[in-house]
């Protein structure tokens, strides 16, 4: 059984509000991106991405991020990432609500199979009521909740690696 992992793009890939001091990565790179309508500036490590994109003979990765479509065609490029992974979309519908990305992963868990996940949100992983829902679960799970300036540290990267490889059975 392959574990899924639902990964956000800003705040967790995407460090915010980076700074020179090479916190977290030593590689830190910058790249303007485009959403059709306006240009975006992105900072995000060559190293921690290698490492996650290394975990997909394990894992099937599914982008859980407000880009949508556009993390396929615009970031995946930019940041080495395949440009066909399956995305949790609903936002449009349900926009003005913090839970769009919660209902979407949910959907997504019942079409895996409740297999097992890790979800990887800078914001909606820090809510309570996704707390209460996955302790509930009964597969496993891990939400990681990057601090949104930095983005993924070593360490979280490090515990995704370890639950994909604890959880991943051929």
């Amino acid at each position: 059984m392959r574990p899924v992992v639902f990964l956000d793009f800003d705040g967790v890939l995407n460090a915010l509000r980076y700074r020179d001091d090479k916190v977290n990565w030593q590689d830190w790179q910058r790249e303007i991106v485009n959403d059709g309508l306006h240009d975006y500036r992105i900072t995000y490590s060559p190293t921690m991405c290698k490492r996650l994109l290394e975990l997909q003979d394990r894992a099937d990765f599914v982008w859980c991020t407000t880009w949508r479509d556009l993390a396929n065609t615009e970031l995946a490029p930019i940041i080495g990432f395949p440009g066909d992974w399956p995305v949790v979309d609903g936002w449009h519908e349900m926009y003005d609500q913090i839970q769009w990305k919660w209902i979407g992963v949910k959907d997504f868990l019942f079409q895996y199979n409740d297999r097992p996940f890790v979800w990887v949100d800078d914001d909606e992983c820090r809510q309570e009521f996704v707390e209460r829902w996955a302790a509930k679960l009964p597969q496993p799970h891990l939400t990681i909740a990057p601090n949104t300036t930095t983005g993924l540290t070593e360490f979280e990267v490090s515990r995704i690696e370890r639950f994909v490889d604890k959880n991943f059975a051929p």
